[in-house]
């Protein structure tokens, strides 16, 4: 594991050495955790990254309640489109069929 280090809201920093100690206070400042504000500040953290991720699910749920809607309404579409083009060769094929210039057409 390589030295990691996390910026606190509170504008200090944590860092986890790689002999897993960890290392708490303002760049160049700091100190091994061990007092009772440091850990505050450390679930201060926690408490913002969990209230992100709430956040973050609840957007995902509308984004894929949006999606099967708009995924409904693309197949609505596709079957009225496929429907109208069967409705436009059939409406050709009887224009074709009884059309009086018909005839002048194919040169009789």
């Amino acid at each position: 594991m390589s030295e990691r280090t996390y910026k606190l809201p509170s504008g200090n920093e944590l860092t986890v050495a790689k002999n897993k100690t960890v290392w708490y206070g303002l760049p160049g400042t700091k100190s091994i955790l061990s007092d009772f504000y440091s850990i505050l500040d450390l679930l201060a953290l926690v408490d913002s990254l969990q209230q992100q991720v709430t956040e973050r699910d609840a957007v995902i749920q509308e984004l894929r309640v949006n999606n099967q809607a708009w995924q409904t309404d693309l197949l609505k579409e596709q079957q009225s489109t496929g429907k109208l083009r069967k409705d436009l060769a059939e409406r050709d094929r009887t224009i074709a069929q009884y059309h009086p210039l018909r005839e002048d057409m194919n040169g009789d």
